[in-house]
């Protein structure tokens, strides 16, 4: 699971869209009752509970971008399934905004289901040296965040990303069949 700050759009129905996206998602994964964040340090577990904070990095300082970066082609792919000519505009604009990452940092703060998992430990938690701090999801979901931010979980194989991807273009094409003329289509 990750922490993540959703790109800022100025478009009438980008809220309505984004909460609606959001839900829909979420929704084949549940909401687990907790989420762990590994810690290295003794400073880092200090600074969570004194600042009562939980700190997210640009995805573009990662030591590793891989996850972030793999999902693009995979919405490029899912892109293909809009054949409707007059949603080509639209779709040139969608393929631009990925490959430029619509010009938008994304920060993410990584979160597991587990507080004792091997992989975790090794990556964040100092080889079991570090800390786990556990947070009940109703605390989480009630963050007074700025930018929006949303819990959303990782999706590691290659075939449920896609079905995810190609689930968010059939409701984008859903959501411009339904603007007035003009707006989405002719």
């Amino acid at each position: 699971w990750s922490i993540q700050t959703p790109p800022l759009v100025e478009h009438p129905l980008w809220d309505t869209w984004t909460e609606r996206a959001y839900s829909e998602d979420m929704r084949p994964y549940g909401a687990p009752r907790r989420l762990h964040h590994y810690v290295r340090s003794y400073e880092g577990l200090m600074s969570i509970l004194a600042t009562q904070r939980l700190w997210a990095s640009d995805v573009a300082c990662l030591s590793d971008t891989t996850e972030f970066r793999h999902g693009i082609p995979t919405c490029l792919e899912a892109l293909n399934l809009i054949r409707v000519p007059y949603f080509a505009p639209h779709v040139r604009l969608v393929r631009e905004g990925l490959r430029e990452m619509f010009k938008h940092r994304a920060y993410v703060a990584c979160l597991s289901t587990s507080n004792d998992l091997r992989s975790q430990w090794h990556s964040y938690g100092d080889e079991q040296r570090g800390f786990v701090v556990t947070f009940p999801m109703r605390v989480l979901s009630v963050l007074d965040a700025p930018l929006g931010l949303r819990i959303m979980p990782v999706e590691y194989g290659p075939e449920k990303q896609l079905i995810r991807a190609r689930r968010a273009v059939r409701r984008a094409v859903q959501d411009l069949e339904a603007l007035p003329p003009g707006l989405g289509h002719p």
